[in-house]
């Protein structure tokens, strides 16, 4: 305000120095009232003012507006908040009342003016009454990610039906730009970054990403234990659509309570979902193998786990802590195994000393990126193997890649080799893989004999009937003993052979 008021102090006296009167005819004027001396001091006043009035204003008028966005936003603020809160009033008396569809919409527009974790509770609750039970287990348990802390009495029933049965569904990850209200058969379902894939039920649905005047949509065709990934560019009018792969989660606490865990939990999650890969926690991966449950500390059993969930990676974290306060010594082990290879990528060591919580939890969220990149990158080739006799046991060093003929990715490098069969001397040793190639080999047992490549073996002898050039050749014979028979039996003059009858 003192701003303004300087402005216009300044204004008016540069419109009384700067009127179709010169300051000569000003200070003439003045001269007549006053005297000489007067209307000089004043004279010299109006031009001062004539010369840097403008830029005073000019000043006064850029502070001005400088602070008045500020006071603006604030307002705006203000106001959406406050019709963010009558909104969300008028939707839960719209639910007492059984009008649902009223209720939805209410609540549709206050999460336009500000997506936050009430509304979003609400929309999951008014998808639960409406038995839309796939869509309110997807908003609750995201709700459920994004609060601090634990729940209210009032949100109690959250984790109930969080452990209710789920019917079919499948898993949508999706990246694109930050701040894009996601909507799914036109109902809004969340903002990106989301805090965890879209649950969406078994059948056709059409997902749409909305940020300012744009607007992009991919339609979804979602069978049971479907996985899909759709990412969306700035760059791009379109969403890119793609089998999302898997993660297989096997975390191993010790001294942690349900915060703690819920914590690291979290920050895994997040690093995987912004590398394009969908988390598969140890309860859901073993509801498909549950004969896996006493063997998960063998690297077999867990490559076993991650084939059977067709997942990409299993990701095993052991934390432990001293447990002395907010802050304490941590130590983190990960270790990350890629199923396809069926060995270990690459394993990482966590020392965190006086850590609190959210610290830790933020260093096992670097850990599982950086891991992911570190393995992706890591060169590897193809490993073909085949012996005589067939379903002999291939190991690679101590680890047992599986039985002939093989054929499965490997570490690029050299590689110790052992091929077992029962009652035959092993062959043993070394095979080159080289990154993005095939080795192949063919291993006769008993007599060591290895073979680089199957194709250059040789053929097994065929009968003499089953051979091309013996026929080819009698073929030859006969038609030239044909031929000299015709010309022998031809006489050598034509004159005498009466050849029309």
């Amino acid at each position: 305000m003192f701003a303004v008021g300087l402005g216009r102090s300044h204004l008016g006296l540069w419109r009384r120095c700067a009127s179709p009167f010169s300051t000569a005819k000003v200070c003439a004027i003045l001269e007549g009232m006053r005297g000489h001396a007067a209307a000089q001091r004043q004279g010299l006043a109006c031009v001062f003012g004539w010369l840097i009035g403008p830029w005073l204003l000019l000043s006064s008028l850029t502070a001005f507006a400088k602070s008045e966005p500020r006071g603006v936003s604030q307002v705006a603020d203000s106001v959406a908040s406050a019709r963010v809160t009558q909104l969300l009033a008028a939707a839960q008396t719209a639910i007492s009342q059984n009008a649902l569809s009223q209720s939805y919409q209410l609540l549709e527009e206050a999460y336009r003016l500000r997506a936050d974790l009430e509304t979003l509770y609400l929309l999951g609750s008014l998808a639960y009454i409406e038995r839309r039970s796939v869509e309110a287990v997807d908003l609750l348990r995201r709700y459920q990610a994004e609060h601090d802390g634990p729940l209210s009495d009032t949100h109690s029933e959250v984790a109930k039906i969080l452990l209710e049965p789920l019917p079919p569904s499948g898993e949508v990850l999706i990246l694109g730009e930050k701040g894009s209200l996601v909507l799914v058969d036109e109902r809004v379902v969340g903002v990106l970054p989301l805090s965890a894939p879209l649950l969406l039920p078994v059948g056709k649905h059409q997902v749409v990403l909305e940020l300012a005047a744009r607007r992009k949509q991919q339609d979804l065709d979602i069978h049971t234990g479907a996985s899909w990934l759709l990412r969306s560019s700035v760059e791009s009018d379109d969403i890119a659509m793609s089998q999302a792969p898997l993660l297989v989660w096997l975390p191993h606490y010790r001294g942690l309570d349900a915060e703690a865990i819920r914590q690291l939990e979290q920050a895994v999650e997040q690093s995987s979902h912004e590398a394009g890969y969908i988390v598969k926690r140890q309860e859901g991966a073993l509801s498909a193998a549950p004969q896996l449950q006493n063997c998960l500390n063998s690297l077999l059993c867990q490559e076993e786990l991650g084939r059977r969930s067709q997942a990409e990676y299993v990701l095993l974290l052991h934390s432990e802590h001293s447990g002395l306060g907010q802050q304490s010594d941590w130590r983190l082990h990960l270790s990350l195994i890629d199923v396809g290879v069926g060995d270990r990528a690459v394993n990482s060591n966590q020392l965190c000393a006086s850590c609190t919580v959210s610290k830790a939890a933020s260093k096992v969220g670097a850990a599982v990126s950086l891991m992911l990149e570190q393995s992706f990158q890591r060169p590897r080739g193809t490993l073909q193997i085949s012996s005589v006799p067939s379903r002999a046991e291939v190991f690679i060093g101590e680890r047992k890649l599986g039985i002939t003929p093989l054929k499965r990715p490997a570490w690029a490098g050299r590689l110790p080799l052992e091929v077992r069969a029962p009652g035959l001397p092993p062959y043993q040793g070394e095979v080159l893989v080289e990154p993005e190639r095939t080795v192949s080999l063919h291993i006769q047992l008993g007599d060591g004999t290895v073979e680089d490549d199957p194709a250059t073996q040789k053929q097994a002898k065929k009968p003499l009937y089953k051979k091309w050039w013996p026929w080819a050749l009698g073929g030859v014979v006969l038609g030239g003993a044909a031929l000299g028979l015709i010309l022998g039996l031809t006489p050598r003059s034509h004159q005498s052979i009466n050849w029309v009858p």
